[in-house]
């Protein structure tokens, strides 16, 4: 997983012909310790893309992502959201992250 400015947190993994495959995406209006509502749509705030195992895009369409600690340019937090496909499917993600680099 890895922070990059301007406030986006993502976390993927190593895959032939990616320098690395972005799987979750949280692109936020700040890295500020709070609660932040997950917005769906183009070009929203606070806004969640997720890459399921079969390649689909799946777009956040509620719930939150809590940063818990910004602390030496490292955050750490959870999430829990609702994710729509394409076709109007919806699932719950859940996650994590423990001291993940700024850079």
């Amino acid at each position: 997983m890895a922070v990059t400015s301007p406030y986006s947190i993502f976390a993927g993994e190593n895959k032939p012909g990616y320098i690395i495959f972005r799987r979750v995406e949280f692109n936020l209006t700040s890295f500020d310790v709070g609660t932040y509502a997950v917005n769906a749509g183009s070009g929203a705030y606070n806004r969640l893309t997720y890459v399921d195992d079969a390649g689909n895009t799946l777009i956040g369409a509620g719930g939150t992502l809590n940063i818990t600690a910004n602390t030496n340019n490292y955050l750490s937090g959870n999430f829990s959201t609702t994710v729509i496909t394409g076709s109007g499917l919806s699932s719950l993600l859940t996650g994590y992250f423990t001291n993940i680099p700024i850079r």
